[in-house]
């Protein structure tokens, strides 16, 4: 499954509730959460399969969060207004623990795959794992 089928691209909603930010909040926490798990339990993973999957789900649990921490800023109602800012905190710490260990031992399995690549390929790996 694609995660694109998982989390749809969004259309951005400004006039959430709360009960929409914290629903979409979860929805997000869930399968950035799954995409994790399953790159951490791949005993062999590819290049693509490690790398590939930790890039698409940083971006697209980026580009969901959005959904959930602008009502912050431009949402008239202070129930939703509220709800924004403690998803933001919580989506934050979400980001913050995508770089744990297991993590980055299946990023380094996956550098050291025999599928080659080129030299932006490396740059990238390289780059990527500095974060850690």
């Amino acid at each position: 499954m694609d995660l694109d089928d998982l989390l749809p691209r969004p259309r951005l909603n400004w006039n959430m509730s709360a009960d929409e930010i914290r629903a979409e909040e979860a929805r997000i926490q869930s399968v950035f959460a799954a995409e994790l798990d399953a790159i951490a339990r791949d005993p062999e993973p590819s290049h693509e399969g490690a790398f590939g999957r930790f890039s698409s789900a940083l971006a697209e649990a980026s580009l969901h969060s959005s959904q959930c921490t602008l009502p912050a800023l431009v949402s008239q109602s202070k129930d939703a207004r509220e709800a924004s800012s403690h998803s933001k905190k919580r989506i934050k710490a979400m980001f913050s623990s995508a770089f744990r260990r297991d993590i980055y031992d299946a990023l380094v399995r996956a550098s050291s795959s025999p599928e080659g690549g080129d030299a932006s390929q490396a740059a990238f790996q390289s780059e990527v794992l500095e974060m850690f």
